[in-house]
């Protein structure tokens, strides 16, 4: 007999994707997921994750979903934000009773749509602490609403996991001196980055200093605001706001070829289905 009782968590979720049909059931890492698709543009999206009492707790439920959300973020690079959750207080009998639960929350849309998919079929393999930390750390860059969050994150994505900020500076410039093939429309922004002088904080960027001027000037404008030395940040700048757009943009194809190529995390490899695979509906059986 089974005596194990399960548990449901659920998290809004604000996204730029929009899935087919009501709603969609998954297995990831052993936990049994659902994801319940808004019927209103005005409201966003629900995962539910069903727990075994006993062997998960709540905070660890939240890992497996934010993960889940971090690695499907990544895969199609669209913005995906976990929002406000709730739990259930009754446990439920079995699994299949806990995924059939009614059981929703939801929030007002920030991220408007903007891709629409038939379901999830394919996430990258998590195998190492640094593919898990650096691909949370890219969804929350690629979640941020304003440019000035967007560099602060990438630029962490970029540092992660040294302590020393530096490393990212040096991997910058490495990309930028590189000419990595398959990155041409990269190297082109930056070409009119150093071009357009609109907005930078030093008149000394150039190719040759690019990574030094992100973080001597850019990235320590955004954190301290008011500089020493270069152009202090002036927020609702349109031409300075730009000129970070711009730079949001080149970070974030350097932050995702430095995650697939740097810490091996890879889009192409299979899962198998003891990592991820889709499940049927369980109120079709």
């Amino acid at each position: 007999m089974n005596e194990t009782e399960y548990r449901v968590l659920c998290a809004s979720v604000d996204t730029a994707i929009k899935l087919k049909g009501p709603s969609h059931f998954f297995r990831f890492k052993g936990f049994a997921l659902k994801y319940t698709v808004s019927q209103s543009e005005q409201w966003t999206d629900c995962i539910t994750i069903c727990y075994p009492l006993g062997e998960c707790s709540c905070n660890k439920a939240y890992e497996i979903i934010t993960e889940f959300l971090s690695l499907w973020s990544f895969e199609v690079d669209e913005p995906i934000i976990p929002g406000r959750c709730i739990t259930a207080g009754t446990p439920f009998p079995t699994e299949e009773s806990a995924l059939k639960a009614k059981i929703t929350t939801q929030e007002r849309v920030r991220v408007p749509k903007t891709t629409s998919c038939d379901t999830i079929l394919y996430l990258p393999k998590i195998e190492t602490e640094d593919q898990g930390k650096s691909v949370r750390l890219y969804r929350q860059a690629r979640s941020c609403i304003n440019v000035y969050s967007q560099v602060l994150f990438f630029w962490h994505t970029l540092v992660y996991p040294s302590r020393n900020d530096k490393g990212a500076q040096y991997y910058i410039q490495k990309f930028t001196d590189d000419k990595i093939d398959g990155y041409s429309h990269v190297y082109k922004d930056i070409k009119l980055l150093i071009k357009d002088k609109t907005g930078v904080f030093s008149e000394e960027l150039c190719e040759s200093n690019f990574g030094k001027y992100i973080r001597d000037n850019v990235r320590h404008a955004i954190a301290h605001i008011v500089m020493k030395r270069g152009r202090s940040l002036e927020i609702d700048n349109i031409d300075q706001q730009a000129h970070i757009g711009m730079i949001s943009r080149i970070l974030r194809y350097i932050a995702r070829y430095k995650i697939q190529n740097e810490h091996g995390l890879s889009l192409k490899k299979p899962h198998g289905t003891d990592y991820f695979m889709t499940l049927k509906n369980p109120d079709s059986e």
